[in-house]
């Protein structure tokens, strides 16, 4: 009796699980899948824009969050499978992501969340061959020195774990390798991001997307700077470049084995094409 009980409770509780990064925009019927390093600050602003604009009052909802709306992972589902709603991803090249992340959240005087760089790579403070090292040693079933073991306590074996500012892309948002074809906007942070993103908002019917609080000021600031970026100016760019890299070859190349499952996932939908690893395109979030 006591484990009939029990189980229905297990049921329950983990029907109510839907993804942090999942975020949407009820009243215009958007699923936006928010990856860390992957400019998600600028769409969870964005995505604040369209629920004020339809009244949801998302303000009060953190960070725009499925779950926060009382989405359960059965909820998500049905979404996914309903094409009457839109849902978008932006992906990134994983080496520019994987030094984006190292240089904000693993350098002095950078961003003071710090703890991120403790939970992936074992301290506050790791260079960024420290950090390239660990994505070897972590990802081994056992570690190989008490030292690593120490280091590797968060993730040990399990690459999927490793804090979100470096987990591979794949294993955001439900898990891309079974849902990916059930987005229908899926682009590249690369290139003229902003005008992708209306192309993606436009296309999911939202009238005058260029006059949202978020995108009218990234425009203005285009249009004053000359230059593309993926989210406002501030202290969150990074302004790292994969020619860091250059001298390191095999580092770089530690890294894409890591993220090897992103780059042949996002390939097949014609993204992170062959040799835009070594483009070294400025990263600026």
């Amino acid at each position: 009796m006591r484990l009939q009980f029990v189980l229905p409770f297990i049921s329950v509780a983990l029907a109510v699980v839907v993804d942090r990064d999942v975020i949407i925009a009820p009243s215009q019927k958007i699923v936006w899948c928010a990856i860390e390093k992957v400019a998600s600050a600028t769409v969870r602003t964005l995505v604040s824009d369209l629920n004020e604009k339809g009244g949801e009052h998302a303000v009060k909802k953190i960070h725009n969050q499925a779950l926060n709306f009382g989405w359960t992972s059965q909820r998500y589902q049905e979404v996914l499978d309903d094409q009457t709603w839109r849902k978008v991803l932006f992906v990134r090249d994983p080496v520019a992501r994987f030094i984006s992340g190292w240089s904000s959240k693993c350098n002095p005087g950078h961003d003071a969340d710090r703890g991120h760089c403790e939970q992936a790579f074992g301290a506050i403070n790791v260079t960024l061959l420290e950090a390239i090292d660990s994505l070897v040693e972590c990802s081994k079933p056992v570690a190989t020195t008490p030292a690593w073991k120490k280091r590797c306590s968060f993730w040990q074996g399990h690459p999927e774990r490793i804090n979100l500012h470096w987990r591979p892309q794949v294993h955001f948002c439900g898990g891309f390798k079974q849902i990916l074809p059930k987005f229908q906007a899926v682009e590249e942070l690369s290139g003229n991001v902003t005008q992708k993103i209306l192309t993606v908002l436009r296309q999911a019917g939202v009238q005058e997307p260029e006059r949202l609080p978020s995108l009218a000021r990234i425009i203005d600031v285009e249009a004053r700077s000359g230059k593309h970026y993926s989210q406002l100016p501030g202290s969150h760019m990074t302004h790292s470049s994969g020619s860091m890299l250059d001298a390191h070859p095999d580092k770089r190349a530690i890294i894409e084995k890591f993220y090897e499952e992103d780059y042949r996932i996002f390939r097949q939908r014609g993204l992170l094409k062959a040799g835009s690893v070594s483009n070294h395109r400025p990263s600026i979030v």
